[in-house]
């Protein structure tokens, strides 16, 4: 018997003894042969993997296995209680259920009194008659209140509607009164009653079947309330026409997900880290002894005797770990027979060295060691797209395997890495990707950290280079205001309190401890009485330590003058004003006091070191690159001061009304382009500046005439019209959408952005290899990365993530039209700003828009009917236009993309208004930019006329 039907039996001899849902999975890797017989009554999990076993040991997984599982995916259920019974599986899936519940949230959002909808007339005489008004608001309230109970029931209703498809009220009155209007409403249960549809695919009656009877009811179409989700498929057997559910676009996703969840667990406990190999001994028997001596063996391994307390008695139970952990070969005398080799998770070995946020560097050994003790350490992590740094805690840190192969990588910064073959590296180029996949030459995100003070003064604190803005920010400042987005942030009063808390205080006094545990919020006076009266005996202690540096320790004091003068670069216009002004007024009183003499020798000596400072300028601009580099810097900030003249202004506007002149401009000018700049771009143009190319011009040169990157360009770029050549506001562009200030800033930050792989060995030996898994919970991100000592960031090992489910769920999300914005393992929820506002959101929008009108429409035939038998609706000739059931909101992202597009059509607008008369009409300007049509213009200026009458725009000389 082979390997795979022994540890087959085993798992099944586990399932047998448990409740578990695993044995259809496990059946779905065994022989199937039994063909597939759709039914009527639709195919559940068990059919599609249902099997016989047979003892082919070499059989893994079939044709026909293969074709039973297509089958079951692709099913579609033939009647209307069948698809029923499936929509309602598809509820009960926990994602599904919280994506079901966001829609419906997003419908029925009650204001502060419980109000969920409200009537609004919109006909203007019967508005303004108080009695219609008055009667048709009284009907209203008894339809909404007494008979629906919408407040209470609208979200269960609108709940139920997603999820069948169909939502019916019987609409009940009193035969002997039928002019007192509508008595009750009542659900219909969708499972028993069916549409009667006429020739026009309208409903004409409905047949409801009466349980435990064998007949039916018709009813007509004004005794029931009927809407629908609006998508029908058709039987082609009965012709029935079957209503069909929000949920059935996302059917087979949803089957994907139950099979492939179920076949992670089984791959995961089976597929575990490291397993024993039993190679037992069985000389020359007869293979049927083989087999009868090693389940003996097995059998012996896989129970173990346990008292029970309870009853006195001695029980065999089932090791479940043995039995998942084990394989059993027979060894033939020969000494030849099966092998396993087993690849456990990505890895690193054990004296990997791991930077945490309290300061410390250490070994992944001794993380684990602390972990076991008790410990919760947190690292450094980050967005493996972006490159911000995050904080993120250890959830999990154990050995994987004592036997692993390895391999290790050597970056340019001459550090190296072991890790094993498929543990993953975040990269700039690639993505995230296993280290068997890594080439030379690939972009690994960089990790760096320095130590400088804040402000002008005092001890220095941690900095990390935040690749997000690209800037060096303090460690203490970025985790705190982190953990405050999150609302997990501390805060902590000394003496004062106060809600301005704005500064972050390390609670242990150690500043190199920037644990979120360790940071508090907390006003800047009480920070300061806290310092100041709390710990006097640190300032004196500090204080006569700096004075000893000053006089022993050169390089100290050079670093001191040094951040003095940074100190000065980052004062307030107002406090380097005033400095300015007494060093002024001393220098005027001390030239003052000078003998003519003194003035006329001081006066020479200046002129001589005007000349002498003027050569050695130019001496320097063409000599010093560097010094060269800060003058040019200098003189593009003047003049970016001379560009917001009123003369320069005057000068470019006549340019620019010129330009207008010609046809091709305007064309350009209307017709906006947005390029778009990508990573590996960014990385093309940084391994140029790092291999000597390092001017702008000729780096723009290069690019411009590179192939390689010329592809990667117009690949992110496709729609891009009229695009010849890569000039120097297209490298000014790329640099700034990655938060690069200009090309000098680049030049002095480039270096921090990446570290190149520049040597990859494959090692014959094995190591002990270990796991350590970042936020496993996602309660702060789902980065899973870390820092490590060598400057670069790594990945999670896999065990510690489903990607491939991840893909799925990502996949129905975006079916069932949920924004990635509101993904349900996202810890917070952001509104956002106008500029965020996304399609996605928009797409939502509408569709919670489409469903709201199919609940409007039901409560509106209510309320239409109740009035009809009242009455009401012929006696003030009413018409459904004449209503409006207006649902309160609570998502505002239509109406801020809406208030975008205003602000964007303003602006353009007031661009425009100084070539009105010139280049454009007023009214060809007001119809292009604004958008107004020729009703809308009419409209307005008589209001405006109006209001001005009314005299509510005195003064106002404005208007169209």
């Amino acid at each position: 018997m082979g390997i795979f039907n022994n540890t087959r039996q085993s798992i099944e001899d586990m399932v047998e003894s448990s409740t578990g849902v695993l044995r259809n999975v496990l059946n779905i890797f065994g022989e199937m042969e039994v063909e597939y017989d759709p039914k009527d009554k639709g195919v559940s999990l068990s059919d599609a993997v249902d099997s016989n076993n047979t003892d082919n040991d070499n059989s893994v997984f079939s044709a026909q296995s293969y074709g039973n599982m297509r089958r079951y995916l692709s099913h579609e259920e033939l009647t209307k209680d069948t698809k029923l019974s499936v929509y309602r599986q598809m509820a009960e899936y926990p994602e599904i259920n919280l994506a079901l519940n966001t829609v419906t949230d997003e419908i029925i959002s009650p204001d502060s009194k419980g109000v969920v909808a409200n009537l609004d007339i919109v006909n203007k005489n019967h508005l303004n008659n108080i009695n219609i008004k008055d009667n048709l608001i009284k009907e209203w309230d008894y339809v909404y209140n007494n008979l629906l109970k919408f407040d209470r029931t609208s979200w269960e209703t609108t709940n139920n509607f997603l999820i069948t498809g169909e939502l019916f009220l019987e609409k009940v009155i009193d035969p002997n009164n039928p002019k007192k209007g509508l008595t009750k409403v009542k659900k219909l249960n969708p499972d028993n009653i069916y549409v009667n549809w006429n020739t026009d695919n309208e409903p004409d009656s409905y047949k409801v079947k009466l349980e435990n009877h064998n007949e039916s009811l018709t009813l007509n179409n004004i005794q029931i309330t009927y809407i629908n989700y609006g998508q029908f498929q058709l039987n082609g057997q009965t012709k029935e026409r079957i209503a069909l559910s929000y949920l059935e676009k996302i059917k087979k996703t949803w089957r994907q997900l139950q099979l492939l969840e179920e076949a992670v667990v089984i791959y995961r406990v089976v597929r575990a880290p490291e397993k024993r190999l039993f190679r037992i001994a069985t000389g020359n028997m007869p293979k049927h002894k083989q087999d009868a001596y090693m389940q003996k063996v097995m059998r012996q391994y896989r129970q173990k005797k346990i008292y029970n307390t309870s009853t006195g008695e001695i029980d065999g139970q089932a090791n479940i770990s043995n039995m998942l952990e084990d394989y059993f070969f027979s060894q033939p005398e020969t000494g030849q027979g099966s092998s396993v080799e087993e690849l456990g998770g990505g890895c690193l070995p054990l004296d990997t060295k791991i930077p945490l946020l309290d300061g410390r560097v250490v070994t992944l050994e001794t993380i684990i060691k602390e972990k076991e003790e008790g410990k919760n350490n947190w690292v450094y992590s980050c967005d493996p797209n972006t490159g911000e740094m995050v904080p993120g805690p250890i959830t999990h840190a154990n050995i994987t395997n004592t036997n692993a192969k390895v391999m290790r990588i050597t970056l340019d910064n001459g550090k190296t890495q072991t890790c094993t073959l498929n543990h993953k590296w975040p990269t700039w180029n690639k993505g995230t990707i296993e280290a068997n996949k890594l080439e030379v030459g690939d972009s690994l995100i960089a990790f760096n950290k320095k130590y400088e003070p804040i402000g002008n003064k005092g001890n220095d604190y941690e900095m990390i280079f935040n690749h997000l803005t690209k800037k060096w920010e303090y460690t203490h400042r970025l985790v705190g205001n982190y953990m405050k987005t999150k609302n997990k942030h501390n805060e902590y009063v000394f003496k004062e309190s106060s809600n301005d808390k704005r500064v972050i205080h390390h609670y242990d006094i150690d500043r190199y401890n920037n644990e979120p545990s360790n940071l508090m919020f907390m006003c800047p006076k009480d920070h300061w009485l806290l310092h100041s009266e709390g710990f006097k005996e640190y300032s004196i202690i500090g204080n006569k330590k700096h004075l000893l540096l000053m006089k022993t320790d050169e390089d100290y004091k050079s670093n001191w003058f040094k951040s003095q003068k940074e100190g000065i670069s980052n004062m307030s216009s107002e406090t380097y004003n005033n400095m300015i002004k007494k060093q002024s007024e001393s220098m005027k009183s001390y030239i003052k006091s000078l003998s003519e003499e003194d003035k006329n020798i001081r006066d020479n000596n200046s002129r001589d070191s005007f000349i002498l400072g003027n050569i050695r300028f130019n001496e320097l601009m063409n000599q010093d690159p560097k010094f060269r580099e800060k003058v040019l810097m200098k003189r593009s900030e003047s003049l970016s001061k001379v560009k917001n003249t009123e003369e320069y202004k005057k000068k470019q506007s006549k340019i620019q009304k010129n330009n207008f002149k010609s046809n091709e401009f305007r064309r350009k000018v209307f017709e906006p382009q947005t390029i778009k700049y990508s990573n590996s771009m960014l990385k093309f143009v940084i391994d140029l500046y790092k291999s000597g190319i390092t001017k702008s011009n000729d780096i723009v040169s290069f690019l411009d005439s590179s192939k390689e990157f010329m592809d990667i360009f117009m690949v992110e770029n496709k729609s891009v019209k009229r695009f010849k050549n890569f000039r120097h506001h297209h490298l000014k562009s790329l640099l700034s959408n990655f938060n690069y200030k200009n090309f000098n800033d680049f030049k002095e930050k480039n270096k921090e952005f990446n570290h190149k792989i520049v040597k990859i060995e494959y090692l014959d030996e094995t190591m002990t290899v270990a796991n350590l898994t970042v936020d496993s919970q996602h309660e702060y991100h789902d980065f899973h990365t870390y820092a490590l000592d060598i400057g670069v960031y790594t990945k999670n090992s896999n065990l510690g993530e489903i990607t491939d489910v991840d893909y799925f769920l990502k996949k129905m999300y975006r079916a069932l039209q949920i924004p990635e914005s509101r993904r349900l393992d996202q810890t917070t929820y952001n509104a956002g700003q106008l500029n965020d506002v996304t399609h996605q959101e928009l797409k939502f929008s509408k569709l919670t828009n489409r469903i709201t009108y199919r609940i409007s429409d039901m409560i509106m035939d209510v309320y239409k009917t109740h009035l009809q038998f009242k009455g009401l609706w012929k006696q003030y000739d009413l018409n459904e236009k004449d209503f409006n059931i207006v649902f309160n909101k609570d998502s505002h992202y239509a109406e801020f993309k809406e208030a975008q597009i205003m602000e964007m059509r303003m602006q353009n607008w007031s661009n425009a208004a100084t070539y009105i008369g010139q280049v454009f009409s007023k009214e060809f300007a007001i119809k292009h930019f604004l958008k107004l049509s020729d009703q809308d213009i009419v409209e307005n200026k008589e209001l405006i006329k109006k209001e001005k009458e009314e005299g509510e725009l005195d003064g106002f000389e404005g208007g169209f």
